[in-house]
């Protein structure tokens, strides 16, 4: 028989290796990820207190490295007991062979597919559902007002945007141009998007948009709309940083002869906190640029100042903007 207390001895310190070794994707880092077993997408985090492997899973509980091994080989605790002790050169007659552990990495990765395949799967029904919804909610949409409180705020006029009770609703169409998904603006400015819905590559147009046509992508839909009404070139909204370089590659393969321009946020507050971090709408529009070779620009710091709707609101008519309509013509 194999020494639990010497495999937990041995194993002090090298959970990672082992966890990795049987073809489990752990993260060390204790930030909440997706477990190694049941999935996810942040209900699991391994703090490795003391060395020992320990884990917390909202689905599977916690335990420790020996716990987790279990859980991997389908509740077997003596196949992980096994694993970790052929791992650290603790011999048993009974022990694994090396293609006993090969044939669990295998066998591990199967499951990895299957249950990223089954999240896949889960994922597009819920994005199918929403859409449908989204699509019906949209007949009885109404154009928005000019007078609604947000747009006054902003300075902008509705172009694309659309009413229903008292808030803005922006329709949002994935690369097929299928509406999949809206966001609603309440009149103090809060923002939401479909729960379940796609955002991911997907986008908004304001102006014509056409092969050939000359476009801005930018984050926001007040800062489009005021990019469009001051500029007259046609915008593509891609409502958040992480979502610049998604819409960008989609906007590229539908409009292939577009001459295209990412106009960023630029979030200077976020390094001038007591924990500085880094600069989220500068750092998506330069990856975008070399991603894509797409040129992009920011608007330079200034107070009050982290995107183009602000520049206009604060300095008003024109500033800021004639750069990007040079840029792009």
């Amino acid at each position: 028989m194999i020494n639990i207390e010497q495999v937990k001895n041995a194993a002090r310190g090298q959970w990672l290796d082992i966890f990795h070794c049987a073809g489990m994707d752990v993260k060390a880092n204790k930030k909440h990820s997706a477990c190694p077993v049941c999935g996810g997408k942040d209900r699991f985090r391994m703090d490795d207190k003391g060395g020992d492997g320990t884990f917390y899973c909202n689905s599977c509980g916690a335990g420790d490295g020996l716990k987790l091994l279990e859980l991997h080989f389908n509740d077997q605790f003596i196949e992980g007991l096994k694993f970790a002790a052929n791992y650290l050169g603790i011999q048993d007659d009974d022990s694994f062979t090396d293609a006993d552990m090969e044939r669990s990495k295998s066998q591990a990765k199967q499951r990895q597919i299957s249950t990223a395949l089954k999240e896949s799967g889960e994922k597009a029904k819920k994005e199918d559902l929403a859409a449908i919804t989204i699509q019906n909610i949209m007949k009885s949409a109404t154009p928005a007002d000019p007078e609604h409180p947000y747009l006054r705020s902003k300075h902008i006029n509705p172009f694309t945007a659309w009413k229903i009770g008292v808030d803005i609703i922006i329709p949002i169409v994935d690369v097929n141009l299928k509406l999949v998904n809206c966001q609603q603006i309440q009149p103090s400015g809060f923002k939401k998007f479909r729960y379940g819905a796609a955002i991911t590559g997907c986008f908004h147009f304001i102006g014509e948009v056409f092969d050939g046509c000359d476009l801005v992508i930018v984050e926001g839909f007040a800062t489009g709309a005021t990019i469009y009404q001051q500029t007259n070139i046609s915008v593509v909204v891609a409502f958040n940083s992480n979502n610049l370089l998604p819409v960008t590659e989609n906007i590229k393969h539908l409009y292939p002869s577009s001459k295209i321009l990412i106009c960023g946020d630029n979030d200077w507050h976020l390094e001038q906190g007591e924990r500085p971090i880094p600069n989220a709408g500068v750092k998506a529009a330069a990856r975008t640029f070399i991603k894509t070779g797409c040129d992009f620009i920011v608007p330079e710091f200034a107070r009050g100042v982290t995107d183009f709707n602000d520049l206009y609101v604060v300095y008003g008519e024109g500033c800021g903007l004639r750069i990007i309509k040079k840029f792009v013509k």
